[in-house]
């Protein structure tokens, strides 16, 4: 407590002497005072900001999940070490991406100022509600330019050339009309996702895992062309047994530096899976750090000034150089599996915009 403060405390308990306060009940009082006094002297932070990292952390894509959130967490750990971020503490709070209820259970804590994460969920709906709430959503998952979101992986543009080369070089069976396929597809992308019939093969552009299964069950070809950003999982391969499928599916960009990925991966020794994916939940949240750092300079960082500062970034993570039109390498491999374990390369689709 400075020395102005003992005097107020002094001063009051002087006033007090003709009163019926008891000498105990003012040690009391200045015990309690001090206590205060020390609390604020020994804690540095300003408060809290939380992030929320929305991920699938059950289901098939359990790996992909607990990869990002573990990413999220050591750039938390990294950005405490060296004092918070503008006197703030950072917290992570995990939202399984599973939950129904997961948008509105992010949107009710005040403290959340950003959103890191999504992998396999309908982003319209995704996006419209983080817009309304305020708050600024970094997607691991393909998201259409106009939705105020900050892409972390290539979009649906990216996604809908890469499956316009595909029916280009179509395997052994020309499609019946690739602009409308493409055209479908693409709308399905930001949505809930849909399948494109086309004759020789199924077009499956998934937005929600539930769509997904709903589509390979009601799949009529044995030739399957699955598009979104999760078709090689092990329930897919398990599916594909017999017959096998073609799938497109956005990335984290190759390290264009392996060094950077080295070190990266040498701190996230201990943290399992340690996928790529893993770097978008490392990027994501020190790109909402910076954020909140830029914020907290002109007054409380709330929702809506974490998300200016955050579409006003352009910085370079561990992968990539990410902005908020999409990152600088927008990367789609386009692949066969043939069963479990037997995933063959076709051929990616790397573009600079």
């Amino acid at each position: 407590m400075t020395g102005r403060g003992w005097r107020d405390v002094y001063s009051w308990v002087r006033r007090r002497k003709r009163g019926r306060l008891q000498p105990v009940t003012v040690l009391l009082l200045l015990m309690t005072a001090l206590s205060l006094s020390a609390c604020r002297a020994l804690s540095p932070w300003h408060g809290i900001i939380k992030v929320a990292v929305v991920a699938p952390y059950s289901g098939p894509l359990t790996a992909e999940g607990l990869s990002i959130l573990a990413g999220a967490r050591l750039a938390v750990d990294e950005i405490d070490q060296r004092g918070g971020i503008g006197g703030y503490r950072v917290e992570i709070v995990a939202t399984d991406e599973g939950s129904a209820s997961a948008p509105e259970d992010v949107v009710a804590d005040p403290d959340v100022v950003a959103v890191v994460g999504h992998v396999a969920s309908d982003t319209t709906r995704v996006a419209r509600r983080y817009r309304v709430a305020g708050l600024i959503w970094l997607a691991a998952q393909p998201v259409d330019r106009n939705s105020g979101s900050y892409p972390l992986v290539a979009g649906p543009d990216a996604m809908s050339r890469a499956l316009r080369r595909y029916l280009a070089s179509a395997h052994d069976a020309p499609t019946n009309s690739p602009e409308r396929v493409v055209a479908a597809c693409r709308a399905a992308l930001i949505g809930s996702g849909v399948v494109v019939e086309d004759g020789e093969r199924d077009v499956i552009c998934a937005g929600t895992a539930d769509r997904l299964e709903m589509a390979l069950r009601r799949a009529t070809v044995n030739r399957v062309v699955c598009v979104a950003a999760w078709c090689n999982t092990p329930a897919l391969a398990g599916w594909a047994a017999d017959d096998g499928f073609d799938y497109i599916v956005p990335l984290a960009a190759p390290p264009a530096d392996p060094a950077a990925w080295s070190r990266f991966a040498q701190r996230m020794a201990g943290a399992a899976p340690v996928l790529t994916a893993a770097a978008l939940g490392y990027d994501g949240v020190k790109i909402v750090g910076d954020a909140v750092g830029r914020a907290a300079r002109r007054g409380d960082p709330t929702r809506q000034m974490v998300a200016r500062e955050v579409l006003s970034t352009a910085t370079t993570g561990v992968l990539n150089t990410y902005g908020p039109e999409g990152p600088e390498r927008s990367v789609v491999e386009i692949r066969r599996s043939g069963g479990p374990g037997a995933a063959t390369f076709v051929f990616p689709v790397e573009e600079t915009p």
